[in-house]
C-alpha cells in the first residue's frame, strides 16, 4: 500500500495513512496498532537497523467499524490525510471514496491511548457537497477547515468547512469556473499564519483569503505549475514542491514582489534557459530530481527534507529556520580556545 499521510500526535505516536490499508499507529517503542476493516489476521514484514522479521497483526475488534471501506471492496480503505488539531483537541482523518459517504472522521483526543478504542470518542461527517474523493485538508488561523479534492478533475476544487451547532458543518465551495481557482484538480493545501489558504493545483498556485481567490502569474509564482505539496514553516515561509523543483515564498515578503521568491532546481533541470537566466534568486543545486513530491522541516536542526521520485534531498543550514531553543547541536570554535594570558578575550 502507498503511504499517503504521516502525522505525529501529542503523545509521540506516529499515525501512517495508506492507500488501501487504512492506518497504522506506531508508538515510541515501534510497536504498532492497525486500523482497517479487515477481520482476519495478516502478516507484516518489519525491517530496520535492529529488526528484520515478519509478525502477525490484526485490527482490534473495537476499531474495525471506524474506517469506511470503498464500495468495491469491504477490506480496502483509503486514508489520504491525518491532521492534529489542537484547537478542537482532536485528530481528523480524511478518507477517499468511502462507501458510507462520510469521508471525514474525528477522534476526540490528541494522542493514541486507551480512549482510542472507545467508539464513543469517534465521529464521522457527511461529505461536503457530496464529493467523495477529498485528498488533503488544513485548518486556518480562524479555525475553519479547508478540504482539497483529489487529482481527478471534479466540479469542486476546494471546500471551506466550519463546525457549527451540534458539530454540523457549514460549507462554502471554490471552483475554477466560479471563483477563478487555477484548477479544480487540487493536489495540496496549507494555511499560513496570516490567514491565507494556499491551494496547489495541476495548473498552478492560488491563495484564498476572506472569500477572495488570488491568482499568481509570471514571476510571482513557483517555477513548476504542478504543485505537489505545500509546507508552511514556523517562520511563515511557504515551501512549494513542484514538478520543476522547489520554490520558497518568504514569510516577510509580499507574494507580488519577485524578490520574495526563491527557487531551487537541479542541474539537469528542464526549465527553459531563458526563464532560468531571468528569474531572481534562482539556485541550481544537487537535487536528485526536479519532481519534488513533499517538503518537511526538522525543527531541532533546521534542516529541510525534500522527497522526490529519485530519493531525498536535505537543505542544510536552512536560512529560514526558527531561532533554536535547544543548543545541544551547537558547535563552538575555535577549539581549543587559547586565552594567551588575557582575561578579557571574548568568546
Amino acid at each position: 500500500n502507498s503511504t499517503m499521510a504521516i502525522m505525529e500526535d501529542a503523545g509521540g505516536s506516529i499515525w501512517v495513512g495508506a492507500w488501501g490499508g487504512g492506518i497504522a499507529v506506531f508508538d515510541e517503542n515501534d510497536d504498532f496498532t492497525i486500523l482497517n476493516t479487515i477481520d482476519t489476521d495478516g502478516s507484516v514484514w518489519l525491517r530496520s537497523s535492529t529488526r528484520d522479521d515478519t509478525t502477525t497483526v490484526s485490527t482490534p475488534t473495537e476499531l474495525r467499524p471506524i474506517l469506511s471501506p470503498v464500495s468495491a471492496s469491504q477490506y480496502y480503505s483509503v486514508v489520504t490525510d491525518i491532521l492534529l488539531d489542537q484547537n478542537t483537541q482532536s485528530i481528523w482523518i480524511m478518507t477517499s471514496a468511502a462507501s458510507s459517504n462520510r469521508s471525514l472522521l474525528r477522534y476526540r483526543g490528541t494522542e493514541f491511548n486507551q480512549d482510542t478504542f472507545n467508539n464513543a470518542n469517534w465521529e464521522s461527517y457527511s461529505n461536503p457537497f457530496g464529493v467523495r474523493e477529498w485528498f488533503e485538508m488544513t485548518v486556518d488561523v480562524f479555525g475553519d477547515f479547508w478540504l482539497a479534492s483529489s487529482y481527478d478533475i471534479g466540479s469542486i476544487g476546494v471546500a471551506q468547512a466550519r463546525l457549527g451547532e451540534n458539530n454540523a458543518f457549514a460549507t462554502a465551495s471554490f471552483t475554477e469556473s466560479a471563483n477563478n481557482l487555477k484548477s479544480n484538480a487540487t493536489s495540496s493545501i496549507a494555511a499560513d499564519g496570516d490567514g491565507y489558504v494556499w491551494v496547489g493545483t495541476r495548473s498552478g498556485l492560488s491563495a484564498i483569503l476572506g472569500g477572495i481567490v488570488f491568482d499568481f502569474r509570471d514571476t510571482y509564482q513557483p517555477l513548476g505549475f504542478q504543485i505537489n505539496d505545500i509546507f508552511v514553516d514556523p517562520e511563515n515561509n511557504k515551501w512549494f514542491a513542484t514538478d520543476r523543483g522547489v520554490s520558497i515564498l518568504k514569510g516577510s515578503g509580499s507574494p507580488f514582489d519577485e524578490n520574495s521568491w526563491i527557487h531551487i532546481i537541479p542541474q539537469n533541470s528542464s526549465v527553459d534557459a531563458d526563464i532560468v537566466s531571468s528569474r531572481k534568486n534562482l539556485f541550481i543545486e544537487n537535487l536528485p530530481s526536479e519532481n519534488i513530491h513533499s517538503v518537511t522541516l526538522d525543527p531541532q536542526s533546521g534542516d529541510v527534507y525534500l522527497g522526490s521520485d529519485a530519493g531525498i534531498a536535505i537543505v542544510k543550514s536552512n536560512p529560514f529556520s526558527s531561532p533554536f531553543e535547544n543548543f545541544d547541536l551547537t558547535k563552538a570554535g575555535p577549539n581549543p580556545f587559547i586565552l594567551n594570558g588575557r582575561n578579557n578575550t571574548p568568546f
